[in-house]
């Protein structure tokens, strides 16, 4: 997976020479991981890079981000040492969408996130489906809201745990 999000990467820095535009930023969101045995409440603060173009009324972008630490506000599991607590996670996505109007985007998520539970000490992959908008605020700034339902596979001691992530971010596009 690590060589996929560094040729992505590669990608991203050869592609200024088309009509569209490289974009990064951060966001902040609020996860919800739920597991059979465990709920887990925290902030997710995510940085993101990417390239979007359009193309008459469709957008386009594909975006690598990373989640260097969550911040947690609530745990229903204290005294197990199994947690669907998540430390860190790493993904890319590809996000079309429409123009609604020449300032604001209606777009959906697809994507893939690796993160890292801590109680089973696991990495997890998992897809990702979001819907989110954003809106011009000038020319190179943008404001973004976003939801994203990431599945997981089966981790010992938790089963097939889930997370909702409601959040908002600033972007900025390089013109």
């Amino acid at each position: 997976m690590k060589k996929l999000i560094f040729a992505a990467f590669l990608l991203f820095l050869s592609l200024p020479a088309l009509a569209g535009s490289i974009y990064f930023g951060p966001t902040l969101f609020i996860q919800n991981t739920t597991s059979e045995e465990d709920n887990y409440r925290a902030f997710h603060p995510r940085l993101s890079v990417g390239y979007w173009d359009t193309l008459d009324c469709f957008y386009l972008a594909g975006e690598l981000f990373v989640v260097p630490t969550t911040i947690t506000i609530y745990e229903s599991n204290t005294l197990r040492s199994e947690s669907a607590r998540t430390t860190y996670s790493y993904g890319l996505s590809f996000l079309p969408g429409l123009l609604l109007t020449k300032d604001i985007v209606a777009y959906l998520r697809l994507g893939y996130s690796a993160t890292r539970f801590y109680g089973p000490d696991a990495t997890k992959s998992g897809g990702q489906f979001g819907v989110g908008l954003q809106s011009d605020l000038s020319e190179n700034w943008s404001i973004r809201g976003e939801y994203i339902f990431t599945a997981y596979s089966n981790i010992a001691y938790l089963g097939s745990p889930h997370t909702d992530q409601y959040g908002v971010g600033l972007i900025y596009k390089l013109q």
